[in-house]
């Protein structure tokens, strides 16, 4: 997989968020974790009892969640408050991390790093099984917006904070992002504004059948690039949909 077209979008000029705590992994000791952009008016962080009315009104709305079928069911307040619970618990050692997207307070969407834990390398369509791979610390990065704050460039920093997280914090070997077929919004965002080529796999429990991967040393390669151009970003992040 070549990173030749992905954006720098952390460097040690410009760093897009800060993280507290960023010292250590969130923990059954310090559960909470809060990640700030310093480029939009965003903050990723973990969900508590309070947010149940906006996740309830997310959740709801069909259009927020058409293509990730892994949230169906998400829709009456003894869902929303299970779900609350279950992504506030931190086990140990770490199988996932979700969090709630604030715009100034007010919560325009979800993501994470779903899962967590070891697994061979991405099984592709066609692609003979080789069992001497070796097993990687993996987390699948995913986000879903409301679709009133699409198009402000926040998919791009939002998933692109939680990878960099992913990689920083919390020691991944490599991130993995996988959607359906049907969501070109991803799809796009993936291609087009991270760079990474996506690849067919067999479809999932969830209905996902492309997969991008990035290793933490491509990711970090990617740093090291600083010719992006201020005009060409913001032409882009106007366009962009979401995920």
């Amino acid at each position: 997989m070549s990173l030749q077209h992905l954006r720098p979008l952390y460097t040690a000029i410009r760093p897009l968020y800060t993280a507290s705590p960023s010292s250590h992994q969130p923990s059954p000791d310090h559960p909470s974790m809060r990640l700030e952009s310093l480029i939009h008016p965003l903050v990723l962080r973990t969900p508590t009892p309070a947010d149940a009315p906006s996740l309830l009104r997310f959740f709801s709305d069909e259009r927020n969640t058409r293509h990730d079928r892994s949230v169906r069911g998400f829709n009456t307040p003894a869902a929303i408050s299970m779900l609350i619970e279950r992504w506030s618990t931190i086990l140990a050692p770490l199988s996932g991390l979700n969090v709630v997207v604030e715009e100034y307070g007010e919560i325009v969407g979800v993501g994470g790093l779903g899962w967590i834990g070891f697994d061979k390398p991405v099984q592709y369509k066609g692609q003979a099984r080789d069992e001497r791979k070796k097993v990687l610390l993996v987390g699948y990065a995913g986000i879903m917006l409301d679709t009133k704050v699409r198009g402000k460039g926040y998919a791009t920093a939002a998933l692109g904070m939680l990878i960099d997280y992913g990689f920083r914090v919390l020691g991944l070997d490599e991130c993995r992002i996988a959607t359906a077929d049907d969501n070109l919004a991803m799809r796009g965002l993936m291609d087009k504004r991270f760079g990474i080529v996506g690849r067919r796999t067999e479809k999932d429990l969830f209905e996902n059948e492309w997969v991008w991967t990035v290793g933490r040393e491509e990711w970090a390669a990617g740093e090291q690039w600083k010719e992006k151009d201020e005009e060409d970003e913001e032409k882009d992040e106007d366009g962009e949909d979401g995920g």
